[in-house]
């Protein structure tokens, strides 16, 4: 070795006559907060309800269990499709919203399927969103919005409205 070079680090972290590193505690992951299953990942899902300039967002925080955020998704995200497009500000905040939920949902489906017995009940999964009629709510603004592109083209052509 030479004078002004560093000394090279020892890679293995054991040494004879040294005592092992102590091993880091981990808390244990915070359990679903409805069924109280062990396995459970943080998330939270969110539904808004609006109408004309006034609006209400309700937030659903975990740590959830897969089949109880499956469930917590599922109506929350009905909840937004049917019931966010009605309002002015809340069009964009609607979109955003349907989007956390997507990226909540893929969080809590990596989760395991745990055959243990929950401490308290699970939630009802239900149907999946394209079985639901109150989805299909969200049609009706995209109708209108189809419809206005179709005018203003017609007009554009046309002349008339």
């Amino acid at each position: 070795m030479t004078i002004g070079s560093p000394e090279p680090i020892d890679p293995t972290p054991l040494r004879p006559g040294y005592p092992p590193p102590a091993q880091a505690y981990l808390p244990p992951a915070p359990p679903c907060r409805y069924c109280g299953l062990p396995s459970a990942a943080p998330a939270q899902f969110r539904a808004i309800t609006a109408f004309l300039f006034f609006m209400t967002i309700r937030t659903m925080p975990g740590p959830f269990c897969r089949t109880c955020g499956v469930a917590t998704f599922r109506a929350t995200t009905a909840t937004t499709l049917a019931l966010g497009w009605w309002g002015f500000p809340a069009f964009l905040l609607n979109l955003i919203f349907i989007g956390t939920n997507l990226n909540a949902l893929r969080t809590v489906k990596r989760l395991p399927a745990v055959n243990a017995l929950p401490l308290g009940p699970q939630l009802d999964v239900g149907k999946p969103l394209h079985r639901r009629p109150f989805a299909y709510i969200a049609l009706v603004p995209l109708a209108w919005i189809l419809f206005a592109i179709a005018g203003l083209i017609t007009h554009a052509i046309t002349g008339r409205w």
